[in-house]
């Protein structure tokens, strides 16, 4: 198996190149006169193998790299948006709820449940709450007919 490496030089050298490059098909045909023996010829022929064989995993490996690379990109995109879009259905409710949005649910039996406040609250922000969620029931019961 022949390798050649070259270094490559300047844009201003590049002519000293050509006599390298013309060397390549001498040595080839110099080293094809050659006839190998069976031992050689195996001993090259698995070197060959094992060469295509690195060549094939370094190949499969730079794949993997690249389909791992794009689906942590990927998946980080969707966190990226899911948070955007949780962090702004957050503020929509928030926005909703100052402005007055009553949130009821009812059970199988029909009894409606409205909350309207929590355990910090004071007495009287209860109270006031209290009696919005009743006022809000009523306007629901008479004008839709929930009950």
């Amino acid at each position: 198996m022949l390798l050649f490496k070259f270094a490559l030089p300047d844009a201003e050298n590049m002519a000293d190149m050509t006599r390298l490059v013309a060397l390549i098909p001498y040595y080839i045909d110099l080293i094809g006169r050659y006839k190998l023996s069976s031992q050689a010829r195996s001993k090259t022929e698995s070197a060959r193998s094992k060469a295509a064989q690195e060549a094939y995993k370094e190949q499969q490996n730079a794949r993997q790299e690249a389909l791992q690379k794009r689906k942590a990109d990927r998946k980080k995109m969707l966190e990226e948006a899911e948070a955007k879009l949780i962090h702004y259905q957050l503020l929509q409710a928030i926005a909703e709820f100052k402005k007055g949005k009553v949130e009821y649910r009812a059970d199988k039996t029909g009894i409606v449940h409205i909350p309207f406040g929590k355990a910090d609250f004071s007495e009287e922000d209860l109270l006031v709450n209290l009696i919005a969620a009743v006022v809000c029931a009523a306007f629901l019961y008479l004008i839709w007919g929930i009950k």
